[in-house]
């Protein structure tokens, strides 16, 4: 079980680097990289174009990957934090300890992988971002239709105060 949590942890890992490595490719680079390497640098110019739907996807699956890994760690934690509480206390409300210790090493884990594949995506942003673009156009072409749906509700709340929940940074402010 600990091997699938590691795998989530993995992609989650990967899908911070592909996000990293997008943002530190301009727009202009993206078009050179469709003429040098026609497939992955056209698949990095149409996930470069469609910011809102890959940051929407995206963030989306580093949540749901992470969120999966740490309840799989809550079910089945690992024998070395498997302490007998018995021996600590009489109290059944000590039973909590185990799995919350687990889900915090699985947090803690998940935000050095999270950080690693970060800066590793940013020291070569045009390499990770060719690499890891099949990963991100897969990730957005099966996420960003259920994230719409999720966001659906929000927005029809929402409507009323002019407002829409977006995922893309909002634009620079205008010099004066």
């Amino acid at each position: 079980m600990w091997a699938v949590l590691f795998t989530l942890l993995g992609i989650r890992g990967l899908l911070a680097a592909v996000e990293s490595a997008l943002y530190g490719t301009s727009d202009l680079r993206a078009k050179e990289l469709k003429h040098v390497h026609p497939r992955r640098g056209a698949r990095v110019l149409r996930l470069k174009t469609e910011r809102e739907a890959v940051a929407a996807a995206l963030r989306f699956g580093m949540v749901l990957f992470g969120f999966t890994a740490a309840s799989i760690a809550t079910l089945g934690p690992p024998r070395l934090l498997d302490v007998p509480l018995g021996a600590l206390t009489d109290s059944s409300l000590l039973s909590w300890v185990t799995p919350l210790t687990s889900a915090l090493m699985v947090a803690i884990l998940a935000s050095v992988v999270d950080t690693s594949f970060r800066a590793w995506g940013s020291a070569n942003p045009e390499g990770w971002a060719l690499r890891l673009s099949g990963l991100a156009l897969v990730v957005t072409t099966l996420l960003y239709p259920m994230m719409r749906l999720l966001v659906a509700p929000l927005n029809v709340m929402l409507a009323p105060l002019g407002a829409k929940v977006r995922f893309e940074a909002p634009p620079p402010p205008l010099e004066e």
